[in-house]
């Protein structure tokens, strides 16, 4: 099992770094990746952890997600603060961030009950504070980080997948995510530049997604020298 896309109470997850750990603690390899934002990948020092971020920009006139992988903490210049970015930017927040936001007005009450009553029915929209893909790419180069497109097949909206991902990679991106439900679709743009990727299941709680779990099979990609595990272990 391994998982390279999870979100902690740093962003819009709902575990601490501590219960991810515990989760991902049979895990072959994992990152956090949170929202704009490393400080899981500041704290934690567990052998099978990489550093990890997932970083918002816009690319081809779209919003896209760019994860980065295995760069030196202290040499990446990101903000540490996803919500006073948010709030800073005037930018609507996430589900998760709203409904913290809303508990600590109303003085810690119970948190899925406030999500319950108060987010989930009339929640729109997810904007992040965005990066220019430039900079992206050269903080995490300059950091000797991996930089993989997020969930394809969700973001690619105006393009054709194949297209968006060749722009991405002579953009000096590195390759793209395989998602439990895209392995099939992926591993055919994966073949086709025959570059690299990362597998990850974009886990925040099973509270927001109950079909949402910690952890992916890896027996399909272990033998394959292109899998971001094998990537990293070869360097």
């Amino acid at each position: 099992m391994d998982d390279f896309h999870i979100h902690s109470t740093y962003s819009d997850g709902l575990d601490s770094i501590n219960n991810l750990i515990q989760k991902a603690k049979d895990f072959t390899m994992f990152s956090i990746t949170d929202h704009n934002n490393i400080e899981a990948s500041k704290k934690i020092r567990e052998n099978n952890f990489i550093t990890g971020v997932e970083l918002s920009t816009y690319f081809l006139k779209d919003e896209y997600h760019i994860l980065g992988y295995n760069f030196d903490a202290n040499n990446i210049k990101i903000d540490p603060d996803l919500i006073d970015i948010l709030i800073k930017q005037d930018v609507t927040l996430n589900k998760v961030s709203i409904t913290k936001i809303i508990s600590k007005e109303l003085n810690n009450k119970d948190f899925f009950e406030i999500y319950d009553r108060y987010v989930k029915s009339y929640y729109q929209n997810i904007k992040y504070y965005s990066m220019p893909i430039r900079d992206i790419i050269k903080n995490i180069k300059n950091a000797n980080g991996y930089l993989i497109l997020a969930h394809p097949f969700i973001s690619f909206k105006n393009m054709d997948p194949k297209t968006i991902v060749g722009k991405f990679l002579m953009h000096g991106g590195d390759g793209i995510e395989i998602t439990p439900n895209s392995i099939d679709k992926s591993m055919e743009i994966i073949d086709y530049y025959d570059t690299i990727y990362s597998i990850g299941s974009d886990y925040h709680s099973n509270r927001f997604n109950r079909n949402n779990t910690i952890g992916i099979d890896t027996k399909y990609f272990d033998n394959d020298k292109r899998y971001l595990k094998n990537v990293i272990r070869r360097n």
